[in-house]
């Protein structure tokens, strides 16, 4: 009993290679949207469900790859190249803005 007490509940971030996790396609999409930079209302109203589903998701993600915030989430989801490739498809939450900061300024 005192070694099941001993042991951590989650590995910790090293023990957890980022070939050795297999996402649910959901958890894979969410996670898609948190490397664009969609924050939980964005990404909740983007995947057409609630605020509460996307973090419910999100906390089974986090506990899934043994990291604490969405922030490590993303840089974990760095070190997959099939995870940035299909990050991709989706717009940057602020494209809009981008797109005019790089517009020429007319006087």
């Amino acid at each position: 009993m005192l070694a099941a007490l001993s042991s951590p509940a989650c590995p910790a971030p090293a023990e957890v290679s980022a070939e050795s996790v297999t996402l649910t396609p959901r958890q894979q999409q969410i996670l898609l949207y948190f490397m664009r930079g969609y924050n939980t209302p964005q990404t909740a109203a983007a995947l057409r469900v609630t605020r509460h589903t996307i973090k419910q998701h999100a906390k089974l993600l986090y506990r899934k790859i043994a990291v604490a915030n969405r922030m490590a989430a993303v840089l974990w989801a760095l070190a997959r190249p099939d995870l940035c490739a299909a990050a991709e498809t989706i717009p940057l939450v602020n494209s809009n803005l981008c797109e005019a900061a790089s517009a020429p300024q007319v006087r």
